[in-house]
Parts: structure tokens; C-alpha cells; sequence
């Protein structure tokens, strides 16, 4: 696939998000463990979503779980977290989830090459389930250094 990188402002979004850790192996399963205690949280709370899985990571670090409409008081593992703000690279990759490490890779590639710094803090935002792979949806950003 493609990937055409764009730079642009972005705006915090809430997200009740649950906290781990992972190595590169255990990227995957950590991540669904996480989305699983913040969607239970989300249905017992009765904050409203919509829809939309975020990851967010900082090193080893993952905080993933269900993008919020507006910022809440936590509770026990469920924190309401931002995505981060201000100027960041971004594709969008559409097909299986298993390939989304070519996204990243486009956008470090085209930072490099630009001379771009990266903050250190990636994100992805996952469209809506579609059966179907290649129907799947997920942005993928790098904040910059300002």
C-alpha cells in the first residue's frame, strides 16, 4: 500500500482508556485486553462513545481503549486520557491490522527523510468493524516536535 503523509494540528480527544505495558511481541494481545476493560467500564458507566478504538503509545507504554465524547472522572483501571495535541504526521492505512506496522514505518520513513522530529508519541484511531480486511480503517499518527 500507499501511504501519502500529511502534517497538520490536531486536537485533543477524550478517551477512557485503560493502562499497560508491552513489548514488540505483545503489542496485539495487550492492546485487546486493554480495549476489553475500557468497553466494559464504558457499558457500566454509561459514558457515551462513539465507537471508535484509540491506542496510544509512548515507548513500551499503551493506553487503549474507547473514544469518549467529553472528559469524565475515572475509576478503578479506566482513566479518561487525551490523545496528544499539536502538530503531527499522519496516514491513513486501510486492510488488516497485522499490516499497520507498514503505516508506521511510512510515516518514520517520510520524517526522516523530510528531517521532521518525532516527540516520541504515536496513536491510532480504528473506524468502525468491518468483516472484510481490506474495508478496514485505521489513522495512524507521530506528534512532531514543535
Amino acid at each position: 500500500m500507499d501511504y501519502t503523509v500529511n502534517v497538520h494540528k490536531v486536537a485533543p480527544q477524550w478517551v477512557a482508556a485503560a493502562h499497560g505495558q508491552a513489548n514488540a511481541g505483545e503489542v496485539s494481545a495487550t492492546m485487546l485486553g486493554l480495549l476489553g476493560k475500557a468497553w466494559a467500564f464504558v457499558k457500566q458507566s454509561g459514558v457515551k462513545s462513539d465507537g471508535h478504538n484509540v491506542a496510544i503509545y509512548k515507548g513500551r507504554a499503551i493506553d487503549a481503549g474507547a473514544r469518549v465524547f467529553e472528559k469524565f472522572e475515572g475509576s478503578g483501571e479506566i482513566a479518561c486520557v487525551a490523545t496528544p495535541s499539536g502538530l503531527a504526521a499522519s496516514v491513513v492505512h486501510m486492510g488488516p491490522y497485522e499490516q499497520l506496522g507498514k503505516a508506521h514505518a511510512a510515516i518514520r520513513d517520510w520524517c526522516a527523510a523530510k528531517g521532521h522530529a518525532m516527540e516520541g508519541t504515536s496513536w491510532e484511531i480504528y473506524g468502525h468493524h468491518e468483516d472484510d480486511p481490506a474495508l478496514r480503517r485505521t489513522d495512524v499518527f507521530y506528534l512532531l516536535r514543535s
